[in-house]
């Protein structure tokens, strides 16, 4: 512990606090239909207060709304949450702070301490934070109205970062909006002539699934390009050499995850006819129907499955034009009528040589694709700068605390008596209570 302000003193926790062990009542005596007393395990703790689902009619042992709970037993132990009048499960302990140690700074307090807790119940044989453990756990302890003074500054500071949080979270859904957005405008001519307003008015106006520009040609996907279906796997029946090949799985959107690449034998004559070449574009039949990636990496001795279509256009065609567009046709639900299967969905191949494509000169082509990659770059800088300030958030959080329990975040009074007064009134009234009975609570 770093020095402390003069007034505070530090000691350890099982001196400011009783510790409530949690034990599990009967599992007859237990319901989710709120006969009894709330009940709380470790799966009932929340972002700051447990969630109560289940209720039993013979509790053992009691938390209070006054405690702080700790989880204490396996990868959720040391997470923490405000107390409630609950009976508690032996995953569960309730922190009972005496007079004068106030609950919602030690509540704050804990928070700094959850990671080195959950680390030292590693070492233990079941991953168990044991009352001693808490006990030991040294505590600064300021005057109860500077106590109150750090827990005000806490919460209006937190505030605050939670609602940056929160606009940050929704970088996501706006990234995805903006993305969609691009490609809406680039498949109605817009990145070269009409604005996206202009587009949408017109499809208002129209009550058109999509518009066509009347400049660019209209044809199916079979006409456009070769589709191949990947080769039928079986174990059984498989011959020739071991062969690295790509499954839906490695394919994602503009991209291919080869870290994760399978061997199956191919013959010479399948290892021809189920290729990879530079331009050759890989649509996922399964799994997310649609879902396509350029292949774009040299000479390969990849091939494929039968989860792939393998498309090569015919001279004209830009490869990347036709995946964006493919996603395009996709995100915005254009291809689910040309899916099959209920719950599994696929992509035929007939279905797929049938969809709609439409495109203007190879020279427009590539122009589009230069400048949806161009926004498609901005939108990431912008999603990569707001992932940082979400982390800088989370850090100013742990920050905004260590400040705290430092005595640096809010200004002392001089008037305030010194802790150490605290300490011995508090040690004085918990020698004078009578010792807690052994036994069952009454339900």
């Amino acid at each position: 512990m770093t020095t402390l302000p003069n007034g505070w003193v530090e000691t350890n926790l099982g001196s400011l606090a009783d510790f409530v062990m949690g034990q599990a009542p009967p599992g007859s005596a237990s319901n989710f239909k709120g006969n009894g007393t709330p009940f709380v395990k470790a799966g009932e703790f929340g972002a700051h207060e447990p969630i109560i689902r289940e209720w039993t009619t013979k509790p053992i042992k009691m938390a209070s709304a006054s405690d702080v709970l700790i989880c204490v037993v396996g990868a959720t132990s040391g997470k923490i949450n405000l107390g409630a009048d609950c009976a508690i499960g032996r995953s569960v302990a309730a922190i009972r702070p005496a007079h004068g140690l106030d609950q919602q700074y030690l509540y704050n307090y804990l928070k700094t301490q959850v990671s080195d807790l959950r680390q030292r119940s590693l070492g233990t044989a079941q991953g168990v934070i044991s009352k001693e453990m808490l006990s030991d756990l040294s505590v600064p302890v300021p005057h109860p109205k500077e106590q109150k003074r750090i827990v005000a500054k806490v919460e209006s500071l937190t505030a605050k970062s939670a609602r940056a949080r929160s606009e940050l979270d929704r970088t996501s859904s706006l990234v995805a909006r903006f993305r969609a957005s691009v490609l809406t405008k680039a498949f109605a001519g817009g990145l070269l002539s009409k604005t996206l307003k202009e587009y949408r008015e017109e499809i208002g106006a129209s009550g058109a699934i999509y518009r066509v520009p009347s400049e660019w040609q209209m044809h199916t996907v079979g006409e456009v390009g070769e589709i191949r279906l990947g080769k039928m796997l079986d174990k059984a029946k498989n011959k020739g050499d071991l062969t690295p090949y790509l499954r839906n799985i490695n394919v994602r959107w503009g991209a291919f995850d080869t870290s994760d690449v399978m061997m199956m034998r191919f013959t010479a004559t399948e290892r021809e006819d189920f290729s990879i070449r530079d331009g050759d574009i890989l649509v996922c039949e399964g799994g997310e129907p649609g879902r396509a990636a350029v292949w774009e990496g040299g000479p390969t001795k990849l091939c494929y499955q039968k989860a792939l279509h393998r498309v090569r256009l015919k001279r004209g065609y830009d490869p990347k034009f036709f995946s964006y567009f493919l996603r395009w046709f996709t995100e915005t639900g254009h291809l689910v009528p040309h899916l099959t299967g209920t719950t599994i969905k696929h992509l035929p191949r007939i279905a797929f040589a049938k969809i709609p494509f439409w495109c203007p000169d190879t020279n427009s082509q590539v122009e589009i694709v230069r400048r949806i990659e161009a926004a498609f770059a901005k939108i990431d800088r912008l999603a990569a700068e707001a992932k940082r300030a979400l982390e800088l958030t989370d850090r100013l959080d742990e920050k905004i605390l260590a400040k705290a329990f430092r005595g640096e975040l809010v200004p002392q009074d001089p008037n305030d008596e010194p802790a150490s007064v605290l300490l011995e009134r508090i040690h004085a009234e918990r020698a004078a209570q009578p010792k807690a009975k052994r036994g069952r609570a009454k339900a």
